[in-house]
């Protein structure tokens, strides 16, 4: 009956419900994901969820009841950026653009109009944040660009001729049908994550307790280093400084058998004596911690044990029960922000030019952030292809005071176009700046970069250009 994603026409009959809500008050916002963005709104004497969802495969809006979806926990930095411009606000508009999966919402806020723009195309979901002019405040996804721009126009018009599903309103059936898993789906994958953590925890408490049990059996025998003690100090005379070893009569044995104590040499008799007791002291005092931490550890591993088991027969109410505790908002930080897996470094390309310029090209993502803020000084030359993936170039000052030639920039953008996925055979746009001019936007991933006081070059690839350059390695 529903297809997902949401098709133009799908989107259209989604639009046309939620504009009879207008105007609605936005109380707060929600990005639990990159590619989920919620607005808590209060309409018509509701309060509802406003739920958009820009994934290939599941893009739709959704309309459900307030309390369906877990409240987040944590605030994400692009989500403090919205909440910062929009959050309280009001809806005044909400519109389908060129009959497209494109939709703009119009907030206003203290005289101030801001809009989210939300593209809902397959590989290209997004969410923009936007001022009046269309400059690019903020987006789910990092782009480049500035300023927005709509796609261009669908040939497809949409009409509002009825609703194609009889007399059900269609945001509406479908929130009910789908409302019940997007209240479980964010839940659910807390969960997964807290039985991987409860199971990593059980892990580290039989490896610990092994270790334990180690230690405890090589201190089983403390009570020997007290029998060489006392045997010391009833001997004191019978040894001196400088002697290696001492056999003595060991009279706590039954049997009254002689004993081989070894010595430090560099000690005298007294404190030879004293080494003794205080180890006996100290695994004495080890063996009862030993025996108090394994004691723990087995009440641990049991309720670590008791846990999974309960969480295997009903999830959704163990995740109620913690829903206030913190080893359970520790693990929401990690399903919201999963870590990143660690790149090694490679390094960079250089090549030198006829006047001795030099010129470092990147390899990976992070290899352009190590190149563009570690290598590079603030006089550089930075350069990137626009519009497109690739490499970080920079073109190495000599001197603050000599200036780089434009013959040099056109090497290096040429360069840049070479190590990147934009076309060999067509006009390209080369942005450049000085390396000062190069920012690293916060929880921004490997390089992608903010850029200001920039200039832009318009040229086709030329392999023979790069022959004048020789490559170092």
């Amino acid at each position: 009956m529903f297809k997902i994603p949401f098709s133009n026409r799908e989107i259209f009959y989604s639009v046309e419900e939620l504009k009879e809500l207008l105007p609605f008050r936005v109380d707060e916002i929600y990005i639990p994901t990159q590619n989920q963005f919620i607005l808590s709104i209060y309409a018509k004497k509701e309060r509802y969820f406003l739920f958009f969802e820009v994934r290939s495969h599941k893009s739709r809006i959704l309309l459900l009841k307030r309390g369906e979806r877990p409240k987040q926990e944590i605030s994400t930095p692009i989500q403090n950026v919205f909440r910062n411009y929009i959050s309280p606000s009001f809806v005044t508009n909400i519109e389908q653009i060129n009959s497209d999966r494109v939709i703009n919402i119009t907030f206003s806020k203290m005289e101030q109009n801001y809009h989210a723009v939300i593209e809902m195309m397959g590989n290209r979901g997004n969410i923009f944040l936007v001022d009046e002019n269309f400059n690019i405040i903020s987006s789910l996804l990092f782009v480049s660009e500035k300023i927005y721009q709509y796609p261009e126009k669908s040939q497809q018009k949409l009409e509002k001729e009825g609703y194609p599903y009889g007399e059900l309103r269609f945001l509406k059936d479908i929130s009910d049908i789908f409302g019940e898993e997007v209240k479980n789906q964010y839940s659910l994958s807390v969960i997964d994550v807290y039985e991987r953590e409860i199971e990593k925890k059980v892990k580290k408490a039989l490896k610990k307790q092994l270790e334990l049990n180690k230690q405890l059996k090589n201190s089983e025998n403390f009570e020997i280093f007290k029998v060489k003690g006392e045997l010391l100090k009833s001997s004191l005379n019978f040894f001196k400084r400088g002697d290696e070893s001492v056999t003595l009569v060991n009279y706590f044995d039954e049997n009254l058998e002689k004993i081989l104590i070894e010595l430090k040499p560099e000690l005298t008799p007294i404190d030879n004596m004293n080494y003794f007791f205080k180890k006996y002291e100290k695994y004495r005092r080890g063996s009862k911690i030993i025996a108090e931490e394994l004691e723990k550890l087995e009440i641990l591993i049991e309720s670590f044990q008791k846990k999974l088991d309960e969480i295997k027969k009903n999830s959704i109410d163990v995740l109620v029960e913690l829903e206030s505790s913190f080893e359970l908002r520790d693990i929401r930080k990690k399903v919201e922000n999963p870590p990143q897996k660690k790149e090694e470094h490679k390094e960079f390309k250089t090549y030198v030019t006829q006047k001795g310029f030099k010129i470092l090209v990147g390899k990976s993502s992070r290899d352009n952030d190590y190149l563009t803020f570690k290598v590079a000084s603030g006089n550089d030359i930075w350069l990137h292809v626009v519009s497109y993936s690739g490499s970080h170039v920079v073109i190495k000052s000599k001197n603050k005071k000599e200036e780089i030639p434009i013959s040099v920039i056109y090497l290096a953008a040429n360069l840049a176009i070479l190590n990147s996925k934009a076309p060999n055979n067509d006009s390209v746009e080369v942005t450049y700046t000085f390396q000062k001019y190069v920012k690293k936007p916060r929880n921004a991933p490997a390089g992608a970069v903010i850029f200001t006081q920039e200039k832009r070059v318009y040229l086709q690839y030329d392999s023979k250009l790069l022959e004048k350059l020789e490559f170092i390695k």
